[in-house]
């Protein structure tokens, strides 16, 4: 089987459990690594090659920005969501 592996990129909390108790049922994704930043991202991003980043908005814009110019410089397939719960951040 195909997985989408991906990198949830949120703070600890109720909303990173949510997305992964909310992931773990569906039997094609399969999540590699929980990093509560960018920094931390963009590491295991160099460990695991994924195929997705979920990185949730309550992470700083200019780190989410960063993360994602960085992984499109590095992995280019690699792709990104990001998830936002108020329409002043989108």
């Amino acid at each position: 089987m195909n997985y989408i592996h991906m990198i949830i990129v949120a703070p600890p909390g109720s909303w990173q459990n949510m997305i992964r108790r909310n992931l773990d049922v569906h039997h094609s994704v399969k999540v590699v690594g929980i990093a509560q930043g960018s920094l931390s991202a963009l590491q295991m991003a160099r460990e695991h090659h994924p195929d997705l980043l979920l990185i949730d908005s309550s992470i700083p814009l200019d780190d989410s920005v960063a993360l994602i110019q960085s992984m499109k410089q590095e992995n280019p397939e690699t792709r990104s969501i990001v998830i936002t719960d108020t329409t002043q951040q989108r």
